[in-house]
């Protein structure tokens, strides 16, 4: 048991092929949308640029799902683009093409898709094509085994998603320059890389980038044989690749999960985990996933000593493999064969297979003096991002802060503006209050006065009635003393004829 465990990590390479990124490139319609809908907006065929958008969209939703109809939708948006020289919508064109391509491990025309693209992003500036050019072409030559390469285009696509602040694109970018130090066996870098990328994508809460995530970081906890560490990471990988239906990296997690079974010599529940991954490939046509899910049921045989199984699946890898030109799978599908042939007394073949294992183990590592100067290269520039991009953070909360003062500062103005206001309000209600309180008490003492006044008027008119009725009752009173004096006195003639008469006399 030991000697197997100690065979399978000498090739867990092999078992622990790094899952690679196929840049994202949005769909430009909601996320809701039907097909149907969409399909409805390319039959009004207005020949504008949305029809060309949403016949992408449809591309992306049939990729995996109708080979046929994604293709034609494909074509016919790249001809309506260039009908009405909508250059983003062909530069977006170029990439699905790739897409398409690279699905059947087309990996050198993919290539030349790409670059196309990337030749017109850059004529139009079109910063979000460029850095998902610059991407895709990093991850064709990651493929290939071409780390220089694949390193020079990743920190492009950096460079000009960090400029726009994409934070989605940044984490692909570190994500993809994570899997290159994976490659170089430089686990602290790419664990570095990888927790940024995670981190990135855990802000804009990408499951499907937060899944991939998971997954490099498992991946180099095992490579460095600590499994204990990995396993966690490849089963929370595996639950949120399930929660989305996120099928690629759902079989690199059962793939990986396999291994751990694998490890600990429980092949039956690796070949369950191995199978499942396989059938995920199968149904999206993923032959780069179908080529490690042989070479891993092969591994798995060769552990439970079916070696007629083992070399059937081993074989299936280097075919499917060897046409793909992913040289990886290669290298190791044929140490795993070498060990295999050992283990049945086929030394010749044993051979045979080793030098072929060197002659595509070579072909990777003959640049290992380059890859030395490209890991210095990415360290420098890796911490000169870092140091920039902490340096921007620390700017942005530094602005961020005084926005937040100034707010804060023109906040409590406002506030105090508000507080003196209605305290200026209180104040004038109040005193528009008294005034109407004192004008009330004016108005009623007026009121009060007036009717004095007029009381003092009446009693006036009354007493001057007494008066004048005193006057009347006086007057009559002396006409009447008259009369009655008039009555008793002798009258002037009556008086007259008595001094007459006692003239006479």
């Amino acid at each position: 048991m030991k000697s197997d465990i100690c065979k399978m990590k000498s090739s867990i390479k092999y078992l622990l092929f790094a899952l690679f990124f196929y840049t994202s490139f949005q769909p430009l319609i909601a996320q809701d949308a039907t097909p149907d809908s969409l399909i409805n907006i390319v039959k009004a065929n207005k020949g504008d640029t949305l029809q060309v958008n949403v016949m992408h969209d449809l591309f992306l939703y049939y990729e995996f799902e109708d080979r046929a109809k994604a293709e034609k939708y494909l074509t016919d948006a790249m001809a309506l683009a260039k009908k009405i020289n909508f250059e983003r919508g062909m530069v977006t064109g170029f990439i699905y093409n790739g897409y398409f391509l690279e699905d059947e491990s087309k990996n050198q025309d993919a290539l030349g898709f790409y670059e196309k693209g990337l030749a017109l992003a850059l004529k139009i500036d079109y910063k979000k094509g460029i850095a998902s050019c610059y991407n895709n072409i990093g991850n064709i030559n990651l493929r290939l085994g071409q780390y220089p390469v694949a390193t020079k285009n990743y920190f492009a696509a950096m460079k000009v998603y960090q400029q726009a602040g994409n934070k989605k694109g940044m984490a692909d970018a570190y994500g993809n320059i994570g899997i290159v130090y994976f490659y170089l066996n430089d686990f602290k870098s790419g664990l570095k890389s990888n927790f940024a990328s995670l981190k990135l994508y855990t802000e804009i809460n990408d499951k499907k980038g937060i899944a991939d995530s998971y997954q490099h970081i498992g991946n180099t906890f095992a490579k460095q044989n600590n499994y204990a560490a990995a396993l966690p990471n490849f089963l929370m990988s595996l639950k949120i690749s399930e929660e989305i239906d996120y099928k690629a990296t759902n079989a690199y997690a059962h793939s990986n999960i396999g291994l751990i079974y694998q490890l600990r010599g429980d092949y039956s529940k690796a070949l369950e985990n191995y199978d499942l991954a396989l059938k995920i490939n199968e149904s999206i046509g993923n032959k780069q996933g179908i080529a490690v899910s042989y070479g891993n049921m092969g591994e798995a045989y060769t552990g439970q000593k079916n070696f007629t199984k083992a070399r059937e699946f081993l074989t299936k890898a280097i075919l499917l493999a060897d046409t793909t030109g992913d040289k990886e799978v290669l290298k190791n599908a044929y140490i795993a064969l070498t060990q295999l042939d050992s283990a049945t007394g086929n030394y010749k073949g044993a051979f045979e297979n080793h030098k072929r294992y060197i002659l595509h183990r070579d072909s990777l590592s003959n640049q290992e003096s380059r890859n030395q100067i490209v890991q210095s290269q990415m360290t420098y520039e890796f911490e000169k991002k870092e140091a920039i991009a902490q340096a921007e953070h620390k700017k942005e909360l530094e602005n961020q802060e005084a926005i937040a003062d100034e707010k804060n500062r023109k906040q409590k103005l406002i506030i105090g503006f508000v507080v003196v206001g209605f305290i200026l309000v209180l104040v004038f209600a109040a005193f528009v209050s008294r005034s109407l309180r004192i004008t009330k008490k004016q108005k009623d003492v007026i009121e009060m006065q007036k009717l004095f006044v007029e009381q003092q008027k009446a009693e006036v008119e009354m007493q001057k009635g007494m008066v004048e009725e005193k006057q009347l009752q006086i007057i009559d009173s002396i006409k009447y003393a008259r009369r009655i004096q008039q009555s008793l006195l002798p009258t002037e003639k009556y008086i007259e004829k008595n001094i007459n008469r006692l003239k006479k006399k």
